[in-house]
């Protein structure tokens, strides 16, 4: 019997490489982050004061600022709707005189335009235009983060929003999983692993 001896050991240090390259999850968690981040900021920019959807969570609109007690006219957070004109202060002595509507030649301060949009505390003005909760970009910033907290089995992202936002996070959430995403993840997952197996075979 003949036997034919092989030297392997080229090729397990080739295999062992791939495997711990295979089972190391931050390269493809860190492109599904850099592919998701700007998709996830365009439909955050999308939202605008009237509301809209994010991600398929539908965002409510502003509240309105207050409701008028002279003419029951609603103003939205953006306001727009015409002021309450006021005109002159008339005499309390047009008894006397006899001549209804006699002024007093006091003018009282005339308002006109339309009401201004609520102030953000960026001290803008809430406009129609205006997206939601990114007047001064720093929650969005705390959300999503320029690089995501990887390790090789975990993504991690935000986790020190301000305190403001806890009140919203039940009406207007940034952070959960869709099934969109969990696809995203698995075309980055089968993308690197295509890319070492390349790697491998060269």
């Amino acid at each position: 019997m003949i036997a034919l001896g092989i030297d392997d050991a080229d090729l397990r240090r080739e295999m062992a490489r791939f495997g711990v390259a295979a089972e190391d999850g931050r390269e493809p968690l860190k492109r599904f982050y850099l592919a998701i981040k700007p998709k996830w900021i365009l439909q955050w920019n999308a939202v605008k004061a009237e509301g809209g959807m994010f991600r398929g969570a539908h965002w409510p609109w502003f509240a309105n600022q207050y409701t008028r007690e002279t003419d029951g006219v609603t103003v939205p957070a953006w306001g727009g709707v015409p002021r309450v004109a006021r005109g002159f202060a008339k005499s309390k002595k047009w008894t006397e005189t006899q001549r209804r509507g006699v002024s007093t030649g006091e003018r009282m301060a005339r308002t006109s335009g339309n009401v201004s949009g609520k102030l953000r505390p960026s001290g803008q003005r809430v406009t129609q235009a205006s997206i939601q909760m990114r007047d001064t970009g720093e929650l969005q910033k705390r959300l999503l983060p320029p690089r995501a907290d990887i390790t090789q089995d975990r993504l991690m992202l935000g986790g020190d929003a301000p305190d403001h936002y806890e009140h919203l996070r039940e009406t207007r959430p940034v952070l959960f999983w869709t099934q969109e995403d969990q696809a995203d993840l698995n075309k980055a997952a089968r993308e690197w692993l295509d890319e070492l197996a390349n790697r491998f075979n060269r």
